[in-house]
């Protein structure tokens, strides 16, 4: 009994810890964002053989996606799918 409670414990420190992590994840991608957005039209210097001036890397971050509705996967019926054949 007691070993359960001091899991559940561990567990729910770690899950905090984790979340945590993920918010400073986050904020730095939106921060990055920012300086990307805040010298994307300026006149940095680049290399010499590409003039192309353009967002090379584009960071996404996951916490924020949206999730469309008819992209949803519905786990059960597709069980039910594999069990019916």
């Amino acid at each position: 009994g007691s070993e359960l409670v001091e899991t559940k414990k561990k567990f729910e420190i770690l899950k905090k810890e984790i979340k945590k992590y993920e918010d400073q994840r986050s904020n730095l991608i939106a921060k990055i964002n920012s300086v990307n957005e805040a010298i994307n039209d300026t006149n940095v210097l680049t290399n010499v053989f590409n003039n192309d001036i353009k967002n090379k890397i584009e960071v996404i971050d996951h916490n924020k996606l949206k999730i469309n509705d008819e992209n949803k996967i519905d786990l059960n019926e597709k069980v039910k799918n594999i069990f019916a054949k």
